[in-house]
């Protein structure tokens, strides 16, 4: 065995990432994962070494269970000895804890998701520097690979994989008439933006007079006048797959602390020709330079309605279309496929 992937926490969001990831691994490298039986359905069987248990419900017994389960797999890793140990995600602190337990030989290789931006947390930071420089990074953006060098870590060991595409969000069967001007449905959302659209529609009544439907989801807040929709809950995949296929815009009014990490409501936005909207965070900033006329950063609820009404007013361009096209070319399976295939020569 040469690879080893492995999930140390399993966030329900990054399920399509491990079975894709997984999949394109299998076809450059042997691969086997320790990961739950029958969690993933596009998974052959014999790339299973072990199964693994499903994290439980609640923080404490979650955490437990991750620390289980990257002990298991710290004991697979020095009993089959692989050259690599790909790691999906994990928990800052029992990896620093855990990491001595791995076999020493084998090149760690960490997928950064919120990590990074955890270590604005003083105990976690503390964790993190603990390891940082005795392991490879993997991240989804160049930016995020420049601001780990900043940290002092050498760019050699910091590899840049882009995220793939939502398929899903490409297939000709999600194709539905627009009924929304924009959708916000991350559980990301920053709760202050959404109470400052609230608040703005119930004194100027601006979603409501010019007849442009949004429909946003919040942690906690309620709202409805027909045009504004402001939701709270469980979202159910096909629920929020429907509502991205009726939109003609995504929006991310994320909070000032997402900073360096990937964001799948930007991928599955630009994976469905959809305008993708956002704050100003390095996220955004940063897609809107790559991408200016399909990526359109703004600063606050009135810049909001000034570009959803322009908006409202517009059909794609060929530009737009375009800045499409070059997205998912960069993100597709054969540039992945390529990228792989070439850090594993090196």
């Amino acid at each position: 065995m040469k690879l080893f992937y492995i999930d140390l926490v399993y966030p329900i969001g990054h399920k399509r990432q491990n079975e894709f990831f997984i999949n394109i691994l299998s076809k450059i490298i042997d691969t086997k994962a320790y990961v739950p039986k029958n969690y993933y359905k596009n998974i052959d069987k014999y790339n299973l070494i072990e199964e693994s248990p499903k994290l439980k419900v609640g923080r404490f017994k979650a955490r437990l269970t991750s620390f289980k389960i990257t002990l298991r797999a710290a004991a697979l890793s020095r009993k089959e000895k692989p050259k690599y140990i790909f790691i999906a995600s994990y928990d800052t602190i029992i990896f620093a804890l855990c990491r001595i337990f791995f076999f020493k030989k084998s090149n760690i290789m960490l997928l950064q998701h919120n990590n990074i931006d955890e270590t604005t947390n003083r105990v976690k930071r503390f964790f993190f520097n603990s390891y940082k420089k005795k392991v490879s990074h993997i991240v989804f953006e160049d930016f995020i690979k420049d601001y780990l060098i900043t940290c002092g870590i050498d760019k050699n060991v910091i590899n840049v994989i882009p995220h793939q595409i939502n398929k899903k969000s490409t297939s000709n069967d999600l194709i539905h008439k627009t009924m929304y001007e924009c959708v916000a449905l991350s559980n990301s959302n920053d709760e202050d933006f959404i109470t400052d659209i609230i608040k703005s529609e119930k004194s100027t009544s601006f979603f409501l007079d010019n007849k442009i439907k949004i429909i946003i989801k919040s942690k906690y807040q309620e709202f409805d006048n027909d045009y504004l929709t402001v939701f709270n809950g469980f979202l159910k995949e096909d629920f929020y797959d429907q509502k991205i296929s009726q939109a003609k815009s995504i929006f991310m009014p994320f909070p000032v602390t997402f900073k360096y990490r990937m964001s799948g409501t930007l991928v599955d936005s630009l994976s469905s020709n959809k305008i993708l909207i956002g704050n100003n965070i390095p996220l955004i900033t940063h897609y809107n330079s790559k991408f200016p006329n399909i990526c359109k950063n703004i600063s606050d609820v009135n810049s909001l309605k000034e570009f959803l009404l322009i908006l409202k007013n517009n059909e794609i361009t060929e530009e737009q279309q375009n800045e499409f096209s070059i997205f998912k070319e960069e993100h597709s399976d054969k540039k992945i496929e390529k990228i792989f295939t070439n850090l594993f020569k090196s």
